[in-house]
């Protein structure tokens, strides 16, 4: 019985596995009490039910069909001796009351860690497991692309080589344009850790890989449980920090561009995580420039980039003043590593000192002394500037409002050069005297109070 077992182990592994992503969120059929509700051919039990007034087997309604397959999976690992994998589901006992495919997803990966624990990543087993699940991808039952696509994902962080990652990469690439959004977030979420593989595997497929995370980050189509642009931008980041500047220049005034939109995005995780990737960029240049390679031309790269950062500066600067702690952690990182990709040294020192990742910062003293800097050494770009705190005076967040009022006023009152429109200036300003936060219209009062100050 345990040799039949072990030969057929990576077909049966897949089908129970396809099986319980299947069964997931379903309910056992309930026989009808009334014949009549059954329509006009009537069954035994129905027959029954009406001669004896009972329904035979009425229990079964309370089985559920997921606790089943969980039951059966777990018996099936136990008997080869699986027990690491057994045990996963032994912690994870709420998936049969589940009604969602999402939390299904959530345990694959402590399914993947206990397979390559078992079999090891490289292994003829999980080679035959890999080549298994590649039958259900052209399924036309989403839960069964859903299962196998999330194994896939999961593999690729313990580095799998030869045959075993180009069958995974493949089906992660072919299957971004599937109609599930489950699956085209799990795809995207194995290919996040393309750099990982080794270096000729991560070489192979870096563009590839460059392209697809690219494209998620316009995907809408997400979930509560799947946020398809987060995967993309989680991806990004680690590729930025592990593969080479050469494979990653080409994307990166894109990807500047691209991702702007996501720091003002109400979702807490989403706008940290593009802050990040924002400052991982930016890390990228400072490696490159930090070894002089020949791999990337410092003058022609960086000067492009820098336009990225003037536009990106200002509104990094205001989200210093949120009050959640991530993104404040997190825009100090990323400020840090602007300042010293742009031409002012006196702003980077600044920025080094008084920018610490877990120190409290008096954010109003510290904006006006780091305006004052900014009109010392960027006085050519203050309009600029100006310009892009504007869009920020309907922030959906009180405390952006009024500092950005606050920092256009400073920026004004320090704009030696270049003079913008005073009086669109203000009239903008004045709107926010009349906006539903106190603390907003005081922050306008006091912004009029900057940007007439040197009249």
């Amino acid at each position: 019985m345990q040799n039949d077992l072990k030969k057929r182990f990576p077909e049966l592994f897949g089908m129970l596995l396809t099986t319980l992503a299947t069964y997931t969120g379903v309910l056992a059929p309930n026989a009808p009490t009334n014949p009549a509700q059954a329509g006009k051919t009537s069954t035994p039990a129905s027959k029954a039910a009406s001669k004896f007034g009972f329904i035979p087997n009425k229990e079964s309604v309370k089985t559920s069909p997921c606790e089943v397959v969980l039951q059966t999976f777990k018996d099936f690992l136990r008997n080869l001796g699986m027990e690491q994998v057994a045990i996963v589901f032994d912690v994870c006992p709420q998936l049969a009351t589940t009604e969602n495919l999402g939390h299904f997803v959530d345990i694959v990966q402590p399914i993947a860690n206990a397979l390559v624990s078992e079999l090891g990543i490289t292994s003829t087993a999980m080679r035959q497991v890999v080549t298994v699940m590649s039958k259900y991808i052209p399924s036309p039952y989403d839960p069964q692309r859903v299962a196998a696509i999330s194994l896939y994902s999961q593999l690729v962080p313990h580095k799998p080589s030869g045959e075993i990652v180009s069958v995974i990469i493949l089906h992660l690439n072919s299957s971004l344009n599937d109609p599930h959004p489950l699956v085209r977030g799990c795809c995207l979420r194995g290919l996040g850790f393309v750099a990982s593989l080794a270096t000729f595997d991560a070489d192979k497929y870096s563009e590839m890989t460059l392209t697809a995370l690219m494209k998620g980050l316009d995907d809408t189509g997400s979930t509560d449980l799947m946020n398809i642009p987060l995967e993309s931008i989680q991806g990004l980041s680690r590729i930025m920090v592990t593969m080479s500047c050469k494979k990653i220049e080409m994307f990166q005034i894109s990807l500047a561009i691209r991702i702007r939109p996501f720091f003002e995005n109400g979702i807490l995780e989403l706008r940290n995580s593009a802050i990040c990737l924002f400052g991982d960029v930016c890390q990228s240049k400072l490696d490159a420039i930090a070894k002089k390679s020949d791999e990337v031309d410092e003058q022609m790269s960086l000067e492009p980039f820098r336009e990225q950062l003037y536009y990106n500066f200002c509104p990094l600067l205001l989200h210093l003043c949120e009050v959640e702690a991530p993104i404040a952690r997190s825009t100090k990182i990323t400020l840090k590593k602007m300042c010293a990709l742009l031409k002012a040294s006196k702003l980077a020192s600044m920025a080094q000192m008084h920018l610490l990742e877990h120190g409290q910062l008096n954010y109003e003293a510290f904006l006006e002394d780091f305006v004052k800097v900014i009109g010392e050494e960027l006085v050519e770009n203050m309009s600029d500037f100006i310009e892009s705190c504007l869009p920020h005076f309907k922030s959906q967040w009180p405390e952006v409002r009024g500092n950005a009022a606050v920092l256009v006023g400073l920026l004004q009152n320090f704009n030696t050069t270049n003079q913008p429109n005073l009086e669109h200036i203000t009239q903008k300003i004045c709107a926010l005297l009349k906006d539903e936060s106190p603390s907003v219209r005081v922050k306008a009062a006091t912004a009029l109070g900057y940007l007439f100050s040197g009249q």
